[in-house]
């Protein structure tokens, strides 16, 4: 019972953090897509890096699917 609590606990703290931390990575993607776009340039660093928060937002939602209460 007590373990059950705990795990729950853990996870409602692991989602809020996880939360959060998929709403910085949008931010960041949409700065930087302003950016890429406004600017008009094809600087191969910003297109990586975009393509890098892209792929960490992906992993940070399938993490968020996975924590699942007991």
């Amino acid at each position: 019972m007590i373990e059950k609590t705990k795990h729950n606990v853990w996870v409602f703290f692991a989602r809020i953090r996880t939360k959060k931390k998929i709403k910085k990575l949008k931010q960041q993607l949409c700065d930087l897509s302003w950016h890429i776009h406004i600017e008009k340039m094809d600087e191969p660093q910003m297109v990586k890096q975009y393509k890098e928060t892209e792929s960490i937002i992906f992993m940070n939602q399938t993490i968020l699917k996975g924590l699942q209460y007991v």
